[in-house]
């Protein structure tokens, strides 16, 4: 520093005081003697630290705190949002999907019913063998079809397509319609019943897939 300089006419400025004030810091932190020193500045070693600390844009300790509980905040609020929005779609698809089996079970069952009529009437049970085996072929779903004859109170299975699975193994949605007479004038008289079982493995199988999708999506999200 040359001797005009105005740095060299304090005496008492070191040559980091210097480096300070010529960084355009306060006389206030460069003069620990002055009454408006800081605090740890006036404590002796260790002031310039502090000081470097406090320049603008420094984050300290409290500010950094609030902004990780921030950062946390906004994070957890986005993992529920997500964790909520997964199980909501979930669920609305698998009613769709619920209601759409239930349509279609009661639906084919009603059919199986009506033709099954004419031939419980006449007890033409191999015509029934041939016809449900067809109904079963032609609808992918059907796990088995069974078709009972109502005779002397009792219910006997007269034609069977499939093996039949209980609804309590799971895996399989149960459907049944009563084999109605209808006359006018008479009351209606039951012939018997028809029993078709559909798998729910598609339906599975679209849940599962939409869930992976649905968590792929999450995760790449909170990757990006």
């Amino acid at each position: 520093v040359s001797p005009a300089s105005p740095l060299a006419k304090i005496p008492s400025m070191t040559l980091c005081e210097r480096e300070w004030r010529a960084r355009g810091i306060s006389s206030a932190i460069l003069r620990p003697a002055t009454p408006t020193a800081l605090p740890e500045m006036r404590g002796g070693p260790g002031w310039a630290i502090a000081a470097f600390h406090r320049l603008p844009g420094r984050t300290t300790g409290p500010m950094k705190k609030l902004s990780n509980k921030i950062r946390t905040g906004v994070l957890g609020s986005l993992v529920l949002t997500s964790i909520l929005t997964i199980v909501l779609v979930l669920k609305s698809e698998h009613q769709i999907l619920q209601e759409d089996l239930d349509h279609n079970g009661k639906t084919l069952s009603q059919t199986v019913a009506a033709v099954c009529l004419e031939s419980l009437l006449s007890n033409d049970f191999p015509y029934l063998e041939t016809y449900i085996e067809k109904a079963a072929r032609d609808n992918p779903h059907v796990s088995y079809i069974e078709v009972r004859q109502l005779a002397d109170g009792e219910r006997q299975l007269v034609a069977r397509y499939g093996e039949n699975a209980s609804k309590e193994d799971g895996g399989v949605e149960v459907f049944q319609a009563p084999v109605q007479l209808r006359e006018r004038g008479s009351r209606t008289e039951i012939l018997g019943d028809v029993e078709i079982g559909l798998s729910t493995e598609r339906l599975e199988k679209l849940l599962a897939a939409s869930t992976w999708q649905l968590l792929l999506g999450a995760a790449l999200t909170f990757a990006m």
